[in-house]
């Protein structure tokens, strides 16, 4: 069988050795699937865990802004917009966003992949059914290669049909003239 064969590709002259080759691709492809579907879960708790971290840090800077808006540079009783605007500066709350950031990263990563063994795995989906009706077809003899008896009878047919191709390109030139 040739190595340039991919998962989806059919040999038609190779039947046997396709079959025997499809139930290890469909489970070497499932179990990457199960895989990267596992990394999902796993970027969804980091993502989770993020968000998390990100909350308490920005309760942690309200609090420290409530208490204490001097040392923010807030002068007077902080309002709502100032503390939303220290929020948007706080080094620290910009380190949890970038952190939250990657993590939604690695999440859209992981479904990506999980897309694209999914995407493996409905093909071979396909390949198993493409080769049933092949080998079907098969044991229909629909690939089978005609044949005439060598009898007188098989004989005159193949005559008067060589007669006929004949008469017809005959027919043709004389029109196009």
């Amino acid at each position: 069988m040739k190595d340039s064969i991919t998962v989806q590709d059919i040999d038609p002259n190779a039947l046997d050795e396709q079959w025997l080759m499809q139930p290890s691709l469909y489970r070497k492809y499932a179990t990457k699937l199960a895989r990267a579907r596992q990394e999902v879960g796993n970027a969804e708790i980091g993502v989770d865990v993020c968000k998390t971290e990100l909350k308490e840090i920005e309760a942690e800077v309200r609090l420290s802004i409530i208490s204490d808006p001097e040392s923010h540079g807030i002068l007077g009783k902080p309002t709502l917009d100032t503390i939303t605007a220290v929020l948007i500066i706080n080094a620290k709350v910009k380190k949890a966003q970038g952190k939250l950031t990657a993590a939604k990263r690695v999440q859209n990563e992981a479904w990506t992949s999980v897309n694209l063994c999914q995407a493996i795995v409905d093909s071979l989906d396909q390949k198993k059914i493409a080769l049933q009706e092949l080998v079907r077809l098969h044991s229909q003899s629909y690939f089978s290669t005609p044949w005439i008896p060598s009898t007188d009878e098989g004989r005159a047919f193949v005559e008067e049909v060589k007669k006929r191709k004949a008469r017809v390109t005959l027919r043709k030139k004389k029109e196009k003239k």
